[in-house]
């Protein structure tokens, strides 16, 4: 924790208080452990156990306090408040909306949220203690393995929704979706201060690799395409339009497992929420975490992510024809996979490294881009080729 910046006197204090609000009495604290650098960009999780009572009776809360890096020259680089404050209004505010949807129309509710409990925030450092999702069976994918079709699957289930919701809530009540819309768009481009110059770096790495493993054809295909096309569609809004989760690789997912099957999923870290097209998602998570092996089913995901987008839609009472026809759909799905190329091949690049040869944020002088910009090894490469003749196959590139 000091390596970021972070008092552990705080950390406690932020604990206590979110035992009090919970009648928990008696309460004491317990710091079990740590996140690993690399596991986040921003910041450190930090693990407690807290023990009381609660009207009488002994209880045990398993906390995952989320810490932003709290050193001066980190803060000063990187716009992180804008971020936190994000995922807070999406888990404060958003999520008990959705909720209620989902109550007024009999629907069961969602379950893919962490449970949040509340927000810390001071000049130096901001915070958010959340359940530990570990502590009740969930895991994270190990970062060099690709999610399997079942887990694909399971996120469109999940993704369609959440998407269906915000389709929902925007024909229901449109005001109160466009302000909370608005407040969404501010903060995204609070931390797209930082982002724009990142994104626009990473949208290279396939440009080096390309030019590494002499594919000129496809090279002179890809360079047809620019960083600010692909930039703005991330924010393009119009009927199709709704609030989208932006952050889809691997460590922002948990899964709680029956064997080898994925049976529930949490969606993490919405410090990059915003609003746009759905497709915006499912291309990032399906482009950045499909094996080389299961490109073939893309095709079959799409198709089972708008089954169910219809279902839900038609579950709250909405016509998927009149939000958005399946035709319009999967028309849009070229246009929109071209987003992946801001981040699919520097996250394929992440997934192949080990714990020790990933940047450590804490470090004032390290290059973000440059740390993702020049995959090395024949492994990663193929990875990214095979990424690139995809989208070339299908008219992407």
């Amino acid at each position: 924790m000091e390596k970021f910046g972070i008092e552990r006197s705080d950390v406690i204090s932020y604990i206590e208080t979110v035992l009090q609000e919970q009648h928990v009495l008696e309460g004491k604290v317990n710091v079990t452990g740590t996140s690993s650098i690399g596991d986040g960009y921003t910041g450190l999780v930090i693990f407690i156990v807290a023990t009381g009572k609660k009207y009488g009776k002994e209880v045990k809360l398993d906390f995952a306090l989320k810490h932003s890096c709290a050193l001066k020259e980190f803060r000063e680089k990187i716009p992180i408040e804008f971020a936190y404050n994000l995922e807070t209004l999406v888990l404060q505010k958003l999520v008990p909306l959705y909720q209620k949807i989902l109550l007024e129309n009999n629907c069961t509710p969602l379950k893919c949220f962490p449970k949040w409990y509340k927000t810390f925030e001071s000049q130096n450092s901001n915070a958010l203690v959340l359940e530990n999702l570990k502590a009740t069976g969930f895991v994270i994918n190990d970062i060099k393995t690709p999610f399997t079709i079942n887990h694909l699957n399971l996120l469109m289930k999940n993704y369609a929704k959440f998407h269906a919701l915000g389709f929902a809530f925007k024909l229901r009540n449109p005001e109160k979706f466009k302000e909370i819309s608005n407040e969404i768009i501010k903060l995204h481009k609070g931390i797209m201060e930082f982002c724009y110059e990142l994104y626009k770096g990473w949208f290279k790495v396939l440009d080096n690799v390309l030019e590494n493993c002499n594919e000129t054809e496809l090279l002179k295909k890809k360079r047809k395409i620019t960083f600010e096309e692909v930039i703005n569609l991330t924010d393009y809004v119009n009927d199709h339009s709704t609030i989208v989760h932006g952050d889809c690789w691997n460590n922002n997912y948990m899964f709680k497992m029956n064997g080898d099957t994925p049976e529930q999923v949490k969606i993490l870290d919405w410090q990059i929420c915003n609003v746009s097209n759905p497709l915006v998602d499912l291309c990032y998570v399906i482009l950045a975490n499909i094996s080389q092996d299961n490109y073939e089913h893309i095709g079959d995901l799409l198709e089972t992510y708008y089954k169910d987008f219809s279902e839900n839609l038609r579950k709250l009472k909405c016509d998927p024809n009149e939000i958005y026809p399946k035709e319009n759909f999967l028309g849009d799905y070229k246009k929109y996979a071209r987003v992946s190329l801001m981040m699919v091949p520097s996250v394929l690049q992440i997934s192949s490294k080990s714990k020790s040869e990933l940047p450590d944020i804490t470090k004032v002088d390290v290059d973000m881009v440059e740390s993702f910009s020049n995959p090395q090894g024949e492994e990663v490469n193929e990875k990214i080729l095979t990424y690139a003749r995809y989208l070339e196959k299908y008219g992407i590139i």
